[in-house]
């Protein structure tokens, strides 16, 4: 046997020039794999890889192929019984049904909001250097609906039409 360099097992080397004969022999007797490698000190991987390299006929599955129908099992009475067989069924069981739940309903939606004054809330505008303790913000009175006093306003909203002509002169700052 020789060790692998990345495994911690050893890796089984048959000598199939004496083992062939055998593996042919109890491979044709209808044993698994598993046994003739037993038989052979080898792996059934090993057995199995050798009969196809060789051209044996094959195993069959023991998975039967999708679609095929199931076997049905039949109990045996025994002689002299008054009662009949039962028969087990493996057809495939049918699923129960869910009960459909109804959602419940919308909840009708709630009376709008109206607003009786709004009132102005002071200017978020930052001052200074954020990194310094003189930092702060403008805290002047601001328009309603919008973050900024109407002078920071004027600093922090560009109208579309100016943004237009700096990009036709080629300033785009």
């Amino acid at each position: 046997m020789a060790l692998n360099a990345k495994r911690t097992h050893a890796i089984e080397t048959v000598d199939w020039a004496k083992h062939e004969a055998k593996l042919r022999e109890m491979w044709e007797e209808g044993h698994s794999g598993s046994v003739i490698g037993r038989a052979l000190g080898c792996s059934k991987s090993a057995v199995v890889g050798k009969a196809h390299r060789l051209g044996l006929t094959p195993r069959p599955s023991p998975i039967p192929p999708p679609g095929t129908p199931k076997k049905i099992a039949v109990q045996r009475v025994p002689k002299g019984s008054a009662t009949l067989p039962q028969v087990a069924s493996y057809a495939a069981p049918r699923r129960a049904t869910r009960p459909v739940i109804q959602a419940p309903p919308e909840p009708p939606p709630p009376p709008p909001v109206v607003f009786q004054s709004v009132k102005p809330q002071p200017c978020c505008f930052p001052l200074g250097d954020p990194g310094t303790p003189a930092f702060r913000f403008c805290e002047a009175a601001g328009v309603p609906g919008r973050p900024y006093c109407p002078d920071h306003m004027r600093v922090a909203y560009v109208p579309v039409r100016d943004m237009r002509d700096n990009q036709s002169k080629g300033d785009l700052a």
